[in-house]
């Protein structure tokens, strides 16, 4: 009890000075700021992670394709016509 109403004297009538409160807040503000970083690296991560994946994607159907058009062009077709119908659908139901 001695101890804090020492300190109480020392600090002007209150447990903190305004010093200790700015070394606070400006070591929690360092800490957010680095979190805040964190994510933003990791979201860049994840967006180039699934633009990768969207690439690969791609040049698999493209793969598929040619592969289709060389073998039976009529199936290609058909194949095709389908996919663009699926596509449509797709789009349509995230609209």
């Amino acid at each position: 009890m001695k101890k804090s109403n020492k300190m109480l004297k020392v600090n002007g009538g209150c447990c903190y000075i305004s010093e200790m409160f700015k070394e606070a807040e400006a070591a929690i503000q360092k800490e957010v700021e680095k979190i805040l970083e964190e994510k933003e690296e990791e979201m860049q991560r994840q967006r180039e992670e699934l633009q990768r994946k969207q690439e690969e994607e791609m040049e698999e159907w493209n793969r598929r394709e040619q592969k289709l058009s060389r073998r039976e062009p009529n199936s290609f077709r058909r194949w095709r016509k389908k996919s663009r119908r699926n596509e449509r659908r797709e789009r349509g139901r995230r609209n």
